[in-house]
């Protein structure tokens, strides 16, 4: 017999969810915590009673007339469209201008952020500033020495699995060392297919 987990049922008036999402123009975080539930169960409870889901541009539009945006919702004419592009043609924007729209769009500012983490070819990266990502690995072993990682040292993950970041898995060594440890590796990974 297998062990399943039992999922809590979760019951709400569909009349008092359509309420609360498409009149009170509340988000399915903003119901879930009401509830103290998931946002995936109001997703799914939402799917169950057929009640149709915002489009990106609906919940966007709700979300820019909450924080106030005087433009939500609205287009510009033509011939303000035309003016405005004539006002800013030949225009060189100024450093201290650049560098402020710089913050806006990147780093914990934009409306793309995520955390600061990534995975790359196995690896998780972290953000540590502007269009700087360091690998998490060196990050905790800097942190476990107390001291920044040297020029020439590298951090090699014994269980030869670079997403797992644990202490007890990362090993300090010269990049030649690391270099000739992984030959090793390779060879012996070699001999151990061809027996």
């Amino acid at each position: 017999m297998k062990n399943k987990m039992s999922r809590k049922k979760f019951e709400i008036d569909p009349k008092l969810l359509y309420r609360m999402y498409w009149i009170d123009r509340m988000s399915t975080p903003e119901i879930a915590k009401l509830f103290n539930i998931s946002s995936r169960t109001i997703s799914r409870a939402l799917k169950q009673y057929g009640i149709r889901t915002r489009t990106i541009g609906e919940a966007k539009l709700i979300v820019d007339r909450k924080h106030g945006y005087p433009m939500a919702g609205k287009k510009h004419k033509e011939s303000t469209k035309k003016k405005m592009s004539l006002a800013s043609k030949g225009k060189k924007k100024s450093k201290k201008h650049c560098q402020k729209m710089a913050e806006i769009f990147k780093g914990p500012g934009s409306g793309r952020w995520r955390g600061g983490q990534f995975i790359s070819r196995g690896r998780y990266f972290v953000w540590v500033g502007p269009r700087k990502y360091i690998q998490r690995s060196r990050i905790f072993t800097e942190m476990a020495l107390g001291r920044q990682l040297k020029e020439n040292e590298v951090v090699h993950h014994i269980d030869n699995k670079p997403i797992n970041d644990d202490n007890s898995n990362l090993l300090i060594c010269t990049r030649s060392y690391h270099m000739w440890l992984h030959s090793q590796i390779n060879k012996y990974m070699r001999r151990q297919e061809n027996v």
